[in-house]
């Protein structure tokens, strides 16, 4: 099935940020523990509004995708790219417009002669 035969999601505009590029202190490695590294963090996220007006202040802020994702990344250290999107994913679901997300992230140097490595969570907002 996908999201837009899901009767929670049927309603909701599919917002996507895509290829957010930050450096981070991630990785559970020693060799990791010891410099940032490049991180790609791409967010889609279903938001429950209709009544926009064309007016901002009616509309989810795509400002906030990148503003909780600074925020997460101010906490120090994340050894797992899971606890990252799974942090990125919770602190998103706390506005009431998001009814679900989709956060993936990427190393891109974490193996020679690979693109990337990462993981990605789908989360509900559950009331």
């Amino acid at each position: 099935m996908t999201w837009y035969t899901d009767p929670l999601l049927k309603n909701c505009r599919h917002i996507l940020i895509e290829d957010i590029q930050k450096e981070m202190m991630i990785g559970a490695y020693e060799h990791e523990k010891k410099s940032a590294q490049p991180v790609i963090i791409n967010v889609e996220l279903f938001v429950l509004t209709h009544a926009e007006g064309d007016q901002l202040q009616n509309a989810y802020n795509y400002d906030e995708v990148i503003r909780t994702i600074d925020r997460v990344l101010a906490g120090g250290h994340i050894c797992l790219q899971e606890t990252l999107v799974e942090r990125v994913a919770d602190e998103l679901l706390r506005n009431s417009l998001v009814k679900a997300v989709l956060v993936k992230s990427q190393k891109t140097r974490a193996y020679e002669r690979v693109k990337s490595a990462g993981v990605e969570i789908f989360k509900v907002q559950h009331d």
